[in-house]
This record gives C-alpha cells, sequence and structure tokens, in this order.
C-alpha cells in the first residue's frame, strides 16, 4: 500500500529475486531466457503484468523479519470476495518445486514438450504459458506459502500507474495503484496487524482506529443533480480492523 487511500500492485519484472521472471521458460525449455533480448512487444507483455505477493501466515516472525521492516512494520490483512468476477485478476496459491530438485507439474509439461519434438518434430509452446507461469516457483521458497495475486492492465488502463526504481535491485519499475477496497476488487482490506516490534504499538492501535473512522465519514463527491449517488461512501471500510501481533517472543 503506497497510501491510506490506495493498494499498489508492482510490476514482477522488478522481484526481489529477478530469477523469477525467468524460472517457468528456464525448466520447461532447458534454455536460459535473457529478458535484456526479449523483442520489445515482449517486454511490453511483461510490463503489463502486476503482482502482489501475499501469504497464508499471517502472523509469523519469519513473515515479519523478511518483509515488514525486521518486524516494526504492518501486516495487511485482505479476504477474497468470490462473488467479483473481474477477468483482469487471478488469485491463487503458488505451486512449489520439490525438495532435492524437480517440479512435478512443470515436469509434465516438459515431458510433453519433449516427446512432441523427438517423435513428430513440432516446436511446442503453451497457449497461456505467459499467465500461469507466475504462480511457479522452486522448493526454497515454499516456506512461505505464498498466494499470489496477479492483475494484467489493457492499453486503455484507466487505474494510476507510474514508475520507480526498486529498493532492492534498482530497476525501473512499474506499479499500479487502485482505490482502496474498490467494489470491483476481488478482495477487501480486511484487518491491520501492526509488528511485534511496532514502536508503539498500543498508541499507533488507537491512533490507526481513529485514522480509519474519519475515513468512513468522507463521502464521494457528485454531481449536484445526482441524487441517486449523493452520499455513499468514498472508502469500503466499514469492517476494517486493526490488532497487534500476538508475537511476544523475539530474537
Amino acid at each position: 500500500m503506497s497510501n491510506y487511500n490506495s493498494f499498489r500492485m508492482n510490476c514482477l519484472v522488478g522481484m526481489n529475486d529477478t530469477t523469477e521472471v525467468n524460472y517457468v521458460e528456464n525448466y520447461l525449455y532447458t534454455a536460459n531466457q535473457d529478458f535484456t533480448k526479449f523483442h520489445w512487444q515482449t517486454i511490453d507483455l511483461y510490463n503489463r503484468k502486476f503482482i502482489s505477493s501475499c501469504s497464508l501466515k499471517d502472523d509469523d516472525l519469519t513473515q515479519w523479519r523478511l518483509y515488514a521492516d525486521d518486524s516494526k512494520g504492518a501486516c495487511l490483512v485482505l479476504t477474497i470476495n468470490p462473488s467479483i468476477d473481474n477477468k483482469s485478476f487471478i488469485i491463487k496459491k503458488i505451486s512449489y518445486g520439490q525438495k532435492g530438485g524437480g517440479h512435478k507439474e512443470l515436469d509434465l509439461l516438459r515431458d510433453i514438450i519433449i516427446e512432441l519434438k523427438q517423435k513428430l518434430y513440432i516446436t511446442f509452446k503453451y497457449k497461456n504459458m505467459e499467465t500461469w507461469k507466475q504462480f511457479f516457483k522452486p522448493y526454497d521458497y515454499s516456506i512461505e506459502e505464498e498466494v499470489r495475486i496477479l492483475y494484467t492492465s489493457q492499453e486503455d488502463e484507466s487505474n494510476k500507474k507510474a514508475w520507480v526504481l526498486t529498493s532492492s535491485h534498482n530497476i525501473l519499475n512499474p506499479y499500479i495503484e487502485f482505490k482502496l477496497n474498490n467494489k470491483d476488487l476481488p478482495f477487501t482490506l480486511s484487518e491491520i496487524i501492526l509488528g511485534p516490534k511496532c514502536p508503539e504499538k498500543e498508541l499507533n492501535q488507537r491512533q490507526f482506529e481513529h485514522f480509519i473512522r474519519e475515513l468512513r465519514k468522507r463521502k464521494i463527491e457528485v454531481d449536484s443533480m445526482d441524487k441517486e449517488n449523493s452520499g455513499i461512501n468514498e472508502y469500503n471500510i466499514a469492517s476494517l480492523q486493526v490488532s497487534i501481533s500476538k508475537i511476544n517472543n523475539y530474537r
């Protein structure tokens, strides 16, 4: 989240581990797919895909240490809304490789490619792999129990898009922002958990709660003639809660 009124998703090119971008291609085709050598249209496709990496571990010490400023940050709890059918979003658990090597699902896909090549002399590629490859990772990351949100933008994208240099690798990377708890999003922010080492946890909890109360009072500004929509809440955060991590020991 970049500020109080938006939900930010980052382009996959600038992820912490840059090898993730080509993990599936390298596995299936046993050849190094060099992003820097791609055609500009392929690079454009990469820069249209944005992700948010979540975890099933919502109050886990390892996750706090790795992704929340050494436990001084906050955990944003998202609740899936299955009634929202937004085709631009895909939310799925990550498929991890096996300990010691191998990736069962990718092995099957690779065997099909090899069989077609060797027996029928067909060079085969999976039509939707550009999308689904974002949900495969090596075994080394399996401890995270990641659930990934993937968003694919369109040419007429109306949501705010901007560029930043990533703090980890200094890669120029686009990001996109959505209005907080927008009714078209297939998920909502339902809870904010303050980390085990968050400064002044109890005081900040109360301040967050008061801040949320103020946001709940805000109404959408509409044309004076639009009586039907007058008085609609600007933010869909009626059930948003703030809590403190239950982890008391830190070493």
